[in-house]
């Protein structure tokens, strides 16, 4: 049976016909599949106990990451299609480690980039906003004004690790020590995959607002160093709790994915860290209608015109 020209269209939809971050999926994960581009949209092909071949659609512009394990492959165009849709992908590796596929940006416009860098470059805003990032991990504790950036990093790192000694204790683990490197045990592995998961998260916010996610505030020098400083926020209401929970399980990695998705969505994650960035950033943000414009000796002129005849 043909397909309308309207289903047709969703191939190469315009960012205007794509759903805003905060009305997506936060992330669906994938693993032992074969994803492929069909004729309108994305599928999953995968085995079944009868070893017969599935096929699942996957609704990939309700999604703002696509997760994909180590046992999964997909093709070329079924990466076009997810650029095209705004939707981040991930690839995960057995250790929980995790690389990006960046998207194409839900923005009309580069005014948050703009902004972003307006306030980067200023040291003196830059420290203002590595604080309120410090300050939003500690939502019940009384900070005294002026404290330095050097204390409240010394706050976080006493808090997170007190979380740790908490989680341990309550689910009975002896011994435990954080491992991000080749990382064995469930507990590690868990949190290597759940905090990746976390970053997958904030890449999807830098993407939709057309952010440089190497442009962190607290953190620096990394590619990723911005999605560190959003991802940090809510690690230890997101990630530990979930990492630590899912290690109780007979197949942990099974489970992970399920109890993280839930946790992102109880807490509403996604909402809260574009709203989060959104306020941090508005400072440094200049009104701009998105036409292209040139810079010139007198200041802006329009682009999109071939000035040699001026």
């Amino acid at each position: 049976m043909p397909y309308s020209d309207g289903a047709m269209r969703l191939l190469r939809p315009s960012i205007k016909d794509l759903p805003q971050l905060t009305d997506r999926v936060s992330f669906l994960f994938l693993d032992r599949a074969r994803i492929e581009q069909g004729r309108t949209g994305l599928e999953a092909w995968t085995e079944s106990p009868e070893k017969e071949a599935k096929r699942t659609a996957i609704p990939v512009a309700t999604l703002a990451l696509l997760a994909l394990g180590p046992g999964t492959s997909i093709s070329a165009p079924a990466m076009a299609m997810l650029f095209r849709s705004g939707t981040v992908v991930i690839f995960t590796g057995a250790d929980g480690m995790i690389g990006y596929s960046s998207a194409r940006s839900l923005a009309t416009n580069g005014k948050w980039a703009a902004a972003q860098a307006r306030l980067w470059v200023d040291q003196t805003q830059r420290k203002a906003i590595a604080r309120r990032l410090y300050l939003y991990r500690f939502p019940e504790q009384a900070i005294p004004e002026g404290v330095s950036l050097d204390v409240l990093r010394g706050l976080e790192g006493q808090s997170v690790k007190q979380i740790y000694r908490n989680m341990a204790k309550a689910h009975h683990v002896k011994g435990f020590h954080r491992v991000t490197i080749d990382a064995q045990d469930p507990i590690n592995i868990g949190l290597n995959r759940a905090n990746s998961l976390l970053y997958g998260v904030a890449l999807s916010v830098c993407s939709a607002l057309c952010l440089n996610p190497a442009l962190g505030f607290i953190h620096d020098g990394a590619a990723g160093a911005f999605l560190y400083d959003l991802a940090d926020v809510f690690k230890v209401r997101i990630s530990i709790p979930v990492a630590f929970e899912a290690a109780e399980d007979n197949e942990p990695m099974k489970v992970l994915g399920g109890l993280l998705r839930r946790s992102l969505h109880r807490h509403k994650v996604l909402d809260e860290m574009f709203s989060m960035t959104q306020d941090l950033l508005a400072e440094g943000c200049i009104p701009h209608d998105g036409e292209d414009r040139l810079l010139g000796d007198g200041g802006f002129v329009p682009g999109l015109k071939n000035w040699h005849l001026e």
